[in-house]
């Protein structure tokens, strides 16, 4: 899943939105931050954190396999895209996933493994995905000058 958001005229702190967010991943005991790239494009400065689970035995069937946040841009127009990944999201049936979970760990089995499809762990990539869209809102509003509104973003 991603996002992407335009911020204009919020006149922010750009690295108080980028420590917070690293501090946000960092926090999380199953992520490790991998790559910190900082640098510019044209003389556009940006900011990338990447993130990957920790542990892959149970990193399958829709639970949260990694997280990029990038920040590109300055204070007063900015841009703030995150990505997340999870494992096997894109089957096309919620148990397929588990089969193919079972069939690659044998210990698993396939009914356990198509149960875990079919149930809740699917939601932990997503439910991170919508965590980490309110912490960028709350940090954009916290390290903002300018009151955020409707008329300061633009979804995409």
């Amino acid at each position: 899943m991603q996002f992407v958001k335009h911020y204009r005229d919020l006149n922010t702190n750009i690295d108080g939105v980028y420590n917070g967010m690293l501090k946000e991943l960092q926090a999380q005991k199953d992520l490790d931050i991998v790559n910190e790239l900082q640098g510019d494009n044209d003389g556009i400065p940006f900011k990338t954190i990447v993130a990957v689970r920790k542990n892959v035995p149970r990193a399958f069937v829709g639970a949260l396999r990694e997280v990029t946040f990038t920040i590109t841009g300055k204070g007063d127009d900015y841009v703030v895209e995150v990505h997340t990944g999870s494992w096997f999201n894109n089957m096309i049936g919620p148990a397929t996933g588990g089969a193919i979970a079972g069939s690659i760990v044998p210990v698993l089995g396939t009914a356990i493994g198509a149960a875990a499809g079919a149930g809740a762990s699917t939601l932990l990539g997503a439910n991170y995905h919508r965590t980490l869209s309110k912490e960028v809102r709350d940090l954009v509003e916290k390290n903002s000058r300018n009151k955020l509104n409707i008329h300061n973003v633009d979804h995409y």
